[in-house]
């Protein structure tokens, strides 16, 4: 067998071969508009959990089963020449809409959003020519998929409005759960190079292959457009999708998770990701409910990660809801933000779609009240850390007495696990969104904690965004402590011997514990207060 090998390819091996069906070069030709055509009729009529509602806010629809409600603003793209748009109200009406999720172009803030001087102008018709090419691409796929609505958030949200982008921030879990079909521009570097590129891709060829007597299985194989395989590649959706432009940026997360159906345009083919699977142009089923290609469970960021919740037609369990909170954030934290100030609003809609499905709780700053005293138990990961340079200093305990260690300077610390503190109050230090970092949650025995009060202040009324102030009074075991910097080893104590990186701490000369620090600005504090959250521990009950 011979797969019409390629003069011009890279690729050092004639075996590394695809599985699928012919692409197209070209993302909007006939036959891609078919391909997606054919999977937005399969989702709504064979797709269970594609119906399902995931905001309480969705619940109210029209008399005509695919249409919900408008997002307060919408893009109307069906000018009589094809190339002007201008914004729609969409308040109190019913229809469906594409929405789109983008990387910005870096820098200060473009002049071609919408700001508060151009929203009334443009309720009439402009070209979009001066828009950049990720929106005029997103604009085409909705004339050609036949919709009149799309959304953008650039465009959408009044951008040197905070009272407006407070308000329509809050409602991303209903404008994105709702939209028909979210657009992903996966292969676009940002909204300057848009993401209708053309795709390479190589003729297969139809392989027969002999089962039993009477029976055969068809394959259609060609070259890989991925060098780094040099055997058959079952799905491009890794390298396409997983390590995009937009699988590490912040905002993406909740747009990825909330979306009813996305389209992925990767580079080297389509997507359609949705709450029964993820599915390839080529023909892979990628992943599917009760069936993953390879055996592959769905990552971090795929929809299905979070169904447990999302998905649930009743109250869940305490467990289940915090345990699902507790992956979701402890993903989020490993993305990246422009702005760190958007930490929390960048996860306001999950946050409202997760507290449409438990009772009688409270969203706190990225915490829940049901799980609170459990909740607090978080720190920046410590992977294992870098060694530096050792040194051997003694030190004076307050007792008076004297003992000598190994240490190292703050570099012992990896440079990329703990960052400076933020500038600015964008959370409350309770909150493991006050700081930058990998977080994880600490397993903790029986809480011994009592909260006392919680004290926050939101503006807009939109609790689930940032914050003016916040507070937390709790009581429970307490001692005063002292650090000398992180170790490396232990000098006869053992209880740090184990905790390479973390910081031992005193309590009147003698090792008690260890902490591992939210920032960088908190490696060299030597005066530490420390509240037992789980477990036994001495000292006085304090505030």
């Amino acid at each position: 067998m011979e797969l019409d090998p390629d003069k011009d390819s890279t690729y050092d091996a004639q075996w590394s071969i695809q599985q699928g069906v012919d692409i197209d070069a070209d993302p909007l030709s006939s036959s891609s508009i078919k391909i997606i055509q054919s999977w937005l009729e399969t989702c709504k009529d064979r797709h269970q959990h594609c119906r399902r509602d995931r905001t309480s806010e969705t619940a109210h629809t029209s008399p005509e089963e695919q249409d919900v409600p408008l997002p307060t603003r919408v893009i109307d793209v069906s000018s009589p020449d094809g190339e002007s748009i201008r914004l729609h109200r969409g308040t109190e009406q019913f229809s469906r809409y594409l929405a789109l999720s983008h990387r910005w172009v870096g820098g200060p803030m473009p002049k071609w959003v919408t700001t508060r001087e151009t929203c009334g102008p443009r309720h009439e018709w402009f070209s979009f020519k001066e828009l950049p090419a990720s929106i005029v691409d997103a604009i085409r796929v909705t004339q050609k998929l036949g919709l009149q609505y799309l959304w953008v958030d650039s465009l959408c949200i009044i951008q040197d409005s905070p009272g407006d982008w407070e308000s329509e921030s809050s409602r991303m879990a209903s404008v994105y759960a709702n939209a028909h079909i979210t657009l992903f521009a996966d292969c676009g570097r940002d909204d300057s190079h848009g993401f209708l590129l053309p795709r390479k891709s190589f003729r297969s060829t139809e392989v027969v292959l002999p089962t039993k007597p009477g029976h055969s299985v068809r394959l259609n194989l060609r070259k890989s457009t991925a060098t780094s395989f040099k055997a058959v590649q079952f799905s491009l959706f890794p390298t396409n999708i997983e390590t995009s432009y937009l699988s590490d940026r912040g905002w993406i997360f909740q747009e990825r998770v909330l979306s009813r159906r996305i389209l992925h345009f990767g580079k080297d083919q389509m997507f359609w990701e949705c709450n029964e699977g993820s599915f390839a142009e080529d023909g892979h089923v990628v992943l599917r409910r009760g069936l993953r290609e390879c055996g592959q469970t769905e990552g971090p960021f795929s929809k299905l990660a979070y169904s447990a919740v999302l998905d649930a037609s009743a109250p869940l369990s305490q467990e289940t809801f915090a345990s699902q909170w507790v992956r979701l954030v402890k993903s989020y934290s490993t993305l990246k933000l422009t702005r760190g100030e958007d930490k929390l609003p960048a996860l306001s809609g999950l946050a409202a779609a997760f507290h449409s499905h438990t009772e009688d709780n409270e969203y706190i700053a990225g915490l829940w009240r049901q799980s609170l005293p459990k909740q607090l138990a978080w720190s920046i990961t410590n992977k294992k850390p870098v060694k530096a340079h050792k040194i051997f200093r003694e030190h004076e305990y307050e007792d008076g007495s004297y003992g000598g260690m190994m240490e190292t300077d703050d570099s012992f610390i990896h440079a990329s696990q703990l960052f400076p503190r933020p500038k600015g109050r964008r959370a409350p230090t309770f909150s493991w969104a006050s700081v930058d970092g990998e977080i994880e949650f600490h397993d903790l025995p029986k809480p011994c904690v009592h909260i006392e009060s919680i004290a926050l202040d939101f503006p807009a009324g939109n609790r689930y965004g940032s914050l003016r102030s916040g507070s937390l009074t709790i009581s429970g075991p307490f001692r005063q402590a002292r650090s000398y910097g992180p170790l490396t080893k232990d000098l006869g104590r053992g209880f740090c011997s184990r905790k390479e990186g973390y910081i031992p701490l005193y309590h009147e000369g003698w090792p008690f514990g260890y902490m591992w620090p939210d920032s960088k600005d908190d490696v060299n504090v030597r005066d530490i207060y420390c509240f037992g959250l789980g477990g036994g521990g001495g000292g006085g009950k304090k505030k």
